[in-house]
Protein backbone atom coordinates (compact mmCIF):
# COMPACT_ATOMS: atom_id res chain seq x y z
CA UNK A 1 0.00 0.00 0.00
CA UNK A 2 1.43 3.49 -0.89
CA UNK A 3 0.72 6.23 1.85
CA UNK A 4 -0.17 9.54 -0.47
CA UNK A 5 -1.93 11.77 2.15
CA UNK A 6 -3.14 12.14 5.31
CA UNK A 7 -5.94 14.06 5.35
CA UNK A 8 -7.86 13.87 8.67
CA UNK A 9 -5.48 13.20 11.95
CA UNK A 10 -1.46 12.62 12.32
CA UNK A 11 -0.31 9.03 11.71
CA UNK A 12 -0.73 6.63 13.78
CA UNK A 13 2.17 5.55 16.17
CA UNK A 14 3.66 3.07 18.46
CA UNK A 15 4.03 3.24 22.15
CA UNK A 16 5.27 1.00 24.46
CA UNK A 17 2.52 -1.25 24.32
CA UNK A 18 1.95 -1.42 20.72
CA UNK A 19 -0.27 1.18 18.37
CA UNK A 20 -2.04 3.30 18.88
CA UNK A 21 -5.94 2.64 17.60
CA UNK A 22 -7.92 5.68 18.68
CA UNK A 23 -5.53 7.73 15.71
CA UNK A 24 -6.46 4.89 13.39
CA UNK A 25 -9.85 5.50 13.20
CA UNK A 26 -8.94 8.42 11.55
CA UNK A 27 -5.95 7.92 9.68
CA UNK A 28 -6.53 8.42 5.67
CA UNK A 29 -5.07 7.12 3.03
CA UNK A 30 -5.22 7.73 -1.14
CA UNK A 31 -8.78 9.60 -1.59
CA UNK A 32 -10.35 6.45 -3.16
CA UNK A 33 -9.58 4.87 -0.33
CA UNK A 34 -11.91 4.83 2.92
CA UNK A 35 -10.30 5.77 6.46
CA UNK A 36 -9.08 2.85 8.18
CA UNK A 37 -12.14 1.60 10.16
CA UNK A 38 -12.48 -0.17 13.31
CA UNK A 39 -12.63 -3.28 12.10
CA UNK A 40 -9.06 -2.83 10.76
CA UNK A 41 -8.20 -1.16 14.43
CA UNK A 42 -8.90 -4.41 16.00
CA UNK A 43 -7.54 -6.47 14.04
CA UNK A 44 -4.06 -7.18 15.28
CA UNK A 45 -2.05 -8.33 12.44
CA UNK A 46 -3.48 -5.16 10.52
CA UNK A 47 -2.56 -3.16 12.91
CA UNK A 48 1.18 -4.45 13.47
CA UNK A 49 1.36 -4.21 9.71
CA UNK A 50 0.54 -0.21 9.72
CA UNK A 51 2.60 0.24 12.39
CA UNK A 52 5.95 -1.20 10.50
CA UNK A 53 4.93 0.45 7.31
CA UNK A 54 4.31 3.96 9.28
CA UNK A 55 7.12 4.13 12.30
CA UNK A 56 10.35 5.68 11.53
CA UNK A 57 13.29 3.64 10.65
CA UNK A 58 16.63 4.43 12.82
CA UNK A 59 17.97 5.93 9.95
CA UNK A 60 15.18 8.39 10.18
CA UNK A 61 15.56 8.39 14.04
CA UNK A 62 19.68 9.37 13.75
CA UNK A 63 18.01 11.96 11.37
CA UNK A 64 15.82 13.80 13.39
CA UNK A 65 18.15 13.17 16.20
CA UNK A 66 20.89 15.29 14.32
CA UNK A 67 18.66 17.84 13.14
CA UNK A 68 17.44 18.71 16.85
CA UNK A 69 21.32 18.92 18.13
CA UNK A 70 21.37 21.34 15.42
CA UNK A 71 18.35 23.77 16.23
CA UNK A 72 19.67 23.54 19.96
CA UNK A 73 22.99 24.72 18.71
CA UNK A 74 24.94 21.34 20.31
CA UNK A 75 26.08 20.64 17.36
CA UNK A 76 27.42 22.55 14.40
CA UNK A 77 25.23 21.87 11.20
CA UNK A 78 28.22 21.02 8.73
CA UNK A 79 29.49 18.31 11.30
CA UNK A 80 26.12 16.85 11.63
CA UNK A 81 26.03 16.57 7.80
CA UNK A 82 29.65 14.55 8.20
CA UNK A 83 28.02 12.11 10.67
CA UNK A 84 25.28 11.34 8.78
CA UNK A 85 27.28 10.97 5.29
CA UNK A 86 29.69 8.74 7.18
CA UNK A 87 26.71 6.61 8.61
CA UNK A 88 25.59 6.19 5.31
CA UNK A 89 29.08 5.10 4.32
CA UNK A 90 28.69 2.61 6.57
CA UNK A 91 25.67 1.28 6.55
CA UNK A 92 26.42 0.70 2.90
CA UNK A 93 29.74 -1.10 3.28
CA UNK A 94 27.78 -3.27 5.58
CA UNK A 95 24.67 -3.78 3.53
CA UNK A 96 22.51 -2.33 5.30
CA UNK A 97 23.32 -5.00 8.02
CA UNK A 98 24.87 -2.33 10.65
CA UNK A 99 22.66 -1.22 13.34
CA UNK A 100 21.97 2.28 13.76
CA UNK A 101 24.42 3.69 16.37
CA UNK A 102 23.20 4.92 19.40
CA UNK A 103 24.75 9.00 18.73
CA UNK A 104 25.42 11.80 21.88
CA UNK A 105 27.10 15.09 21.64
CA UNK A 106 29.73 15.85 23.23
CA UNK A 107 30.66 19.28 25.16
CA UNK A 108 32.78 20.55 22.24
CA UNK A 109 30.54 20.00 19.66
CA UNK A 110 31.73 16.81 18.28
CA UNK A 111 29.81 13.86 17.37
CA UNK A 112 29.64 10.25 19.24
CA UNK A 113 28.85 7.30 17.49
CA UNK A 114 28.42 4.17 19.50
CA UNK A 115 27.93 0.29 19.14
CA UNK A 116 27.76 -2.30 22.29
CA UNK A 117 27.58 -5.78 21.62
CA UNK A 118 28.14 -8.18 24.65
CA UNK A 119 32.35 -7.60 24.80
CA UNK A 120 32.51 -5.87 21.72
CA UNK A 121 32.90 -1.59 21.66
CA UNK A 122 33.13 0.36 19.17
CA UNK A 123 32.88 4.11 18.61
CA UNK A 124 33.40 7.13 15.99
CA UNK A 125 33.68 10.34 17.36
CA UNK A 126 33.59 12.98 14.71
CA UNK A 127 34.91 16.59 15.01
CA UNK A 128 33.83 19.78 13.43
CA UNK A 129 37.08 19.70 11.88
CA UNK A 130 36.70 17.18 9.89
CA UNK A 131 38.13 14.52 11.51
CA UNK A 132 37.09 11.15 13.15
CA UNK A 133 38.76 8.61 15.55
CA UNK A 134 37.84 4.97 15.68
CA UNK A 135 38.12 3.30 19.08
CA UNK A 136 37.45 -0.16 19.74
CA UNK A 137 37.27 -2.18 22.92
CA UNK A 138 36.91 -5.73 24.06
CA UNK A 139 35.71 -6.09 27.09
CA UNK A 140 36.98 -9.45 27.77
CA UNK A 141 40.48 -9.42 26.35
CA UNK A 142 41.19 -5.71 27.03
CA UNK A 143 42.22 -5.66 23.31
CA UNK A 144 42.27 -2.06 22.35
CA UNK A 145 42.17 -0.43 18.84
CA UNK A 146 42.32 3.29 17.31
CA UNK A 147 42.94 5.14 14.53
CA UNK A 148 42.10 8.34 13.28
CA UNK A 149 39.90 9.11 10.18
CA UNK A 150 39.68 12.38 7.79
CA UNK A 151 36.12 11.72 7.16
CA UNK A 152 35.05 11.57 3.29
CA UNK A 153 37.75 9.12 2.78
CA UNK A 154 37.74 6.12 2.03
CA UNK A 155 36.93 3.82 5.71
CA UNK A 156 39.92 1.87 7.26
CA UNK A 157 40.21 -1.75 6.28
CA UNK A 158 40.58 -2.52 10.06
CA UNK A 159 37.32 -0.39 10.99
CA UNK A 160 35.58 -2.09 8.43
CA UNK A 161 36.50 -5.16 10.28
CA UNK A 162 35.52 -4.02 13.63
CA UNK A 163 32.16 -2.95 12.61
CA UNK A 164 31.57 -6.67 10.95
CA UNK A 165 31.53 -7.27 14.58
CA UNK A 166 28.12 -5.18 15.26
CA UNK A 167 26.33 -6.38 11.74
CA UNK A 168 22.92 -8.20 12.26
Amino acid sequence: MILNAIKESPMPYMTSSGFHAATAKKYRVDSELPAISETIANNTEENRLLAILTAPSGTQKLHHYLEAAIKTRDVEAKTATMAMKVWRVMSTLSSNKLPVPDAGVCPDGQLLYTWSKSEHHFELEIFPSGLGEFFYLNRLTDEMWDCEYNIGDSIPDEAKEKLNLFSL
